[in-house]
């Protein structure tokens, strides 16, 4: 494989740079977390969410941009991984915990463009091998970015698999796994925010809980709202892993469709993009985790 170009911002202007706080940071169109840089250097991780030009998945992206997808694929794990890691994708869609190792690893590498790429449905994947870079596909959903002392993850966090007990999963098989929870800290991502987030109505197993914790807000005569957010944070509590081991970019994945339509990106975020009769310009960004 040869050189790869980095990922570069296509809006030059400070607008995103306003957005990113101290304990992040943003280099070459890459997001990282300050917080786990500090506690895990051995550990390289990032996502992809400024004002996308395109689609960085080849099995979702426009047909004229396949190529390009590609392309920005095989970039964005020289950024993370240098060229020669094993690079695993997740296909999330099933509640379940998949382990990548060195003996299955074969089934699944590759980019996206060599059908055995994708892993059988799995919303959250992890490896206890060095080495290995564990990457996904996302938009709105959270995603969650999980490491620890042996273990690293990735956690497909959307409403759906929240509300069926992912969080958990992941954690009790990590834990049985040999993974020391009390060193586990997590990084989530731009993700749409619970002001963007509203129902008039929502059919959950979880839901007297979550009324009751403040996940979903019932004002009077209003819709609801659904802090997904919030909903992580206390799963992630009730294994002891609390604020100060969490960093959440706080970015509304929503909040940046009118600048991303303004700059003629593609549109990060699926609500909005189809709200806004704006489908044919949805994009999706990348994120992904490795240990050296």
């Amino acid at each position: 494989m040869g050189r790869t170009r980095p990922l570069q911002l296509q809006d030059p202007s400070q607008a995103l740079e306003e957005l990113v706080g101290r304990h992040l940071r943003l280099e070459d169109g890459v997001l990282r977390s300050r917080l786990l840089e500090r506690r895990f250097p051995r550990v390289s991780h990032g996502v992809t969410f400024a004002l996308p030009s395109r689609n960085h998945c080849v099995g979702l992206a426009w047909p004229h941009e396949k190529e390009r997808a590609l392309e920005d694929q095989r970039a964005f794990a020289g950024a993370l991984a240098g060229q020669r890691a094993r690079y695993v994708m997740q296909n999330p869609g099933v509640p379940q915990v998949l382990r990548i190792s060195a003996q299955n690893a074969h089934e699944y590498e590759g980019y996206d463009d060599v059908p055995r790429c994708r892993t059988p449905g799995a919303d959250g994947i992890y490896t206890l091998d060095a080495g290995m870079l564990l990457t996904a596909v996302h938009s709105d959903c959270p995603q969650i970015v999980l490491v620890g002392t042996r273990s690293v993850g990735i956690l497909h966090a959307g409403k759906s698999q929240l509300d069926c007990g992912i969080v958990s999963a992941y954690l009790d098989t990590v834990a049985a796994d040999g993974e020391d929870l009390a060193s586990v800290h997590a990084f989530v991502p731009p993700s749409i925010r619970k002001d963007s987030l509203v129902y008039d109505a929502l059919c959950l197993a979880r839901a007297g809980e979550w009324v009751e914790s403040g996940v979903i807000k019932t004002p009077r005569r209003q819709p609801l709202t659904l802090d997904l957010q919030r909903a992580i944070a206390l799963d992630l509590a009730a294994y002891g892993i609390g604020k100060d081991r969490i960093s959440d970019a706080r970015i509304d994945t929503y909040a940046l469709g009118p600048l991303q339509a303004a700059t003629g990106g593609a549109i990060y975020s699926t609500r909005f993009a189809n709200t806004h009769g704006l489908s044919g310009t949805l994009g999706y960004g990348m994120l992904g985790v490795m240990r050296s």
